[in-house]
């Protein structure tokens, strides 16, 4: 086992959850030991446990941060299980009408709303994860006043949260009203679900470092160029982010590393590559002197379809945020990079004697930002330069 003063690392933590996931299933001892542990850690009474609590969730914190930064993502707070377990408490117990007792415990009745029940206070009076997510909505709207919350988990609680939001009808109302679940699909691998309970994981700066590797020998092989590190990782977490997002979120998704790389089709890397390519024929267009002071009488015929897919971006936006489907946005995109793809491999575009080129020139550009746009939303880098 691991001591206060052991120096101990998020894998270690990892195993040390799953091993104790499994003990509290299977060991009837260890089960009550758990307790034990459980009820100390929440009224912070043993000196060691708190030590050992303390450091382990600071190692957890701190590896979180390193894998937030690889993925371009931050939270502007943190709310703690602690800072929420002691008002849970006294809201369960403030309502005895919506928590009676049962069995010395204090359930919420699902049954009567077509539910099922679910246990708020456990018998020996400890918050537990439902009591202390009534009490985080409460939390932050103390903090933030939101207008509205959604609340992002795996779809495997989806039952769990029908049973929260409904309890919290009744004694948060206001809160209740806006606030939403969506519960999304869960990553699996071609080898099979990951489940950190069971320690079937592999670490995140593992995997991102194995398709950040890959992406480099991609590049080589796709594009014949190098990519420099901040490249290689701009398109290893563009495909990984893209690979998850291109299906629909309620459902589970399989991460494939060939497709998710490949720089044809529907991937990442070929959205950044075509923004990249955009870039460069406008920068050769610019060195050949097109003027794009076009007049609107100048205008190819063969642009159509590029247009016609480029003015439905804002309404897909609007539909994918409606539906909180962030796939309708990659789909879109990825088409309106096939259309100016085939557009492109039967039109020069940085041609100073082509009539056209101006206007082309400006759709390229428009197409460009598009795409830019696109996967700004889907939180994916856009190379200048590939």
């Amino acid at each position: 086992g691991l001591s206060s003063n052991d120096e101990f690392t998020p894998m270690q933590l990892g195993k040390a959850y799953a091993l104790g996931a499994t003990a509290n299933k299977e060991d009837e001892d260890a089960k009550v030991e758990i307790k034990r542990i459980n009820k100390a850690v929440y009224e912070r009474s043993d000196e060691e446990v708190n030590a050992l609590y303390d450091k382990g969730r600071q190692v957890s914190l701190d590896y979180f941060e390193t894998i937030y930064q690889m993925v371009d993502t931050k939270f502007d707070h943190y709310f703690f299980e602690s800072e929420a377990a002691p008002y849970g408490k006294e809201l369960v117990l403030s309502h005895p009408e919506v928590f009676p007792e049962s069995e010395g415990a204090r359930v919420f009745k699902g049954e009567e709303y077509g539910l099922h029940s679910r246990v708020f206070l456990n018998s020996q009076g400890l918050p537990t994860y439902e009591a202390k997510e009534l009490a985080l909505a409460k939390l932050k709207d103390d903090y933030v006043r939101y207008d509205y919350s959604v609340i992002s988990t795996a779809k495997e609680i989806n039952e769990y949260f029908k049973v929260l939001l409904k309890a919290m009808s009744f004694v948060h109302p206001e809160l209740a009203e806006k606030t939403e679940h969506v519960g999304h699909g869960m990553v699996r691998l071609s080898t099979g679900k990951m489940s950190s309970r069971t320690g079937d994981v592999i670490p995140a700066k593992d995997f991102i470092d194995e398709i950040k590797e890959a992406a480099t020998e991609k590049m080589k092989e796709s594009v014949k160029s190098d990519a420099n590190e901040e490249l290689a990782r701009d398109i290893a977490i563009g495909a990984i982010k893209y690979a998850t997002l291109k299906g629909s979120i309620y459902q589970d998704t399989v991460f494939n590393k060939e497709q998710a790389l490949s720089f044809e089709g529907a991937s990442g890397p070929y959205l950044q590559y075509t923004h990249a390519r955009i870039n460069s024929v406008l920068d050769k267009a610019k060195e050949a002197g097109v003027n794009t002071e076009v007049k609107a009488e100048n205008v190819p015929p063969e642009a159509y379809e590029v247009e016609k897919t480029l003015y439905r971006f804002p309404e897909v936006v609007e539909s994918a945020f409606e539906a909180r489907e962030p796939h309708q946005v990659a789909t879109f995109i990825t088409e309106l990079a096939s259309s100016f793809n085939s557009f492109y491999a039967n039109e020069k575009i940085a041609d100073s004697s082509d009539p056209y080129a101006p206007y082309k020139c400006l759709l390229a550009s428009a197409v460009k930002q598009t795409l830019a746009n696109g996967l700004w939303l889907l939180a994916i880098k856009a190379p200048e330069k590939m």
